[in-house]
């Protein structure tokens, strides 16, 4: 009994917070009393739009972000008026990340297929982005972005990057990617444009890092090398 107890206890925890941590629920909850300054436990609609720029300034920013703070800010505007209390602005909090992921696997089933690769070659490099990637505090893993900066150090690793190579790489990153940042479907795309081209011989570079590591199946080139330093 004293186990069902907890476990009820644990379920009600996490309906109540919409799925945040405490350690997420601390850090909205500076943001949202900031925003409250008559302490009254509400905030209008009206100040949300500021708020929401603060709560997720990479949202306001980003080309990529933007339309899920702009379609959650449409259905708010479209409704009632009223003020929004914490448990209002966790859900709308909420909404934006679950739009966001909800894109995210599309975008990821869509570039695993172009790309033709495995289930064991996505997680492969998964690691790799994870490694060369950052996560805003507070967000989930699915936030993970990284930048050309980054993902040209980790190609180096590999192939050597020299001002030709670095120009060509930049002129195929702008291509391939509609933002200055990376998430997880763009750097997929990106790797397969450039072991499709076979980049400053990228194949046979990575091939020679697949046979220092042990035997396993048939399968492309391995690029477990690339966040490893040399």
């Amino acid at each position: 009994h004293r186990a069902m107890a907890v476990r009820n206890t644990a379920r009600s925890h996490y309906r109540q917070n919409v799925g945040y941590t405490n350690e997420e629920l601390s850090r909205l909850k500076v943001i949202f009393s900031r925003f409250d300054q008559d302490n009254s436990g509400a905030i209008s609609n009206d100040e949300l739009h500021t708020m929401l720029a603060v709560a997720f300034p990479e949202m306001s920013s980003s080309a990529k972000l933007r339309p899920y703070l702009l379609k959650v800010l449409e259905e708010i505007d479209a409704g009632s008026g009223n003020d929004l209390d914490f448990p209002d602005f966790l859900r709308t909090m909420r909404t934006i990340r679950d739009l966001q992921e909800k894109d995210l696997i599309i975008k990821e089933s869509s570039a695993v297929k172009e790309a033709g690769l495995s289930s064991d070659e996505v997680e492969e490099f998964r690691g790799i982005f994870m490694s060369i990637s950052t996560t805003p505090d507070g967000d989930e893993k699915s936030a993970a972005e990284t930048n050309f900066d980054a993902f040209a150090r980790m190609l180096s690793r590999v192939c050597p990057l020299g001002d030709a190579n670095r120009a060509k790489l930049q002129t195929l990153f702008t291509e391939v990617v509609s933002d200055d940042e990376v998430d997880f479907p763009d750097f997929l795309r990106l790797m397969h444009r450039l072991l499709a081209e076979n980049f400053a011989n990228l194949k046979e570079l990575t091939q020679g890092a697949a046979a220092a590591e042990p035997p396993r199946p048939a399968r492309r080139p391995s690029m477990l090398r690339m966040d490893r330093p040399r």
